[in-house]
């Protein structure tokens, strides 16, 4: 048993500094090519070490009076699916 422990210690480490490593001038798979490893296997464990954000929740929004409008100098950017962003500019119709 501990031998198992030792072994996925050791290969949580390796991973680990492959993903610790990564350079910013080359992209995954020229990275991976470089050091001769699996792009696969660097991508799920990239996924596995990384921390991941604070999950996202709904929450129900009521609809404003026309008063309580008011115009933001920058649009409204909506994150969506860990990184799409869908944004609004001032000026949109009111959905009825």
């Amino acid at each position: 048993m501990e031998r198992r422990a030792e072994g996925r210690q050791a290969k949580r480490e390796f991973w680990a500094g492959h993903v610790g490593g990564e350079r910013s001038d080359l992209s995954q798979t020229g990275y991976c090519r470089e050091h001769r490893i699996s792009l696969k296997c660097f991508v799920y464990w990239k996924r596995k070490l990384t921390p991941r954000e604070a999950p996202t929740t709904l929450v129900e929004v009521s609809r404003l009076k026309v008063s309580e409008v008011f115009v933001h100098p920058r649009p409204l950017c909506l994150r969506i699916l860990g990184g799409l962003c869908g944004s609004a500019r001032h000026g949109l119709n009111e959905v009825r």
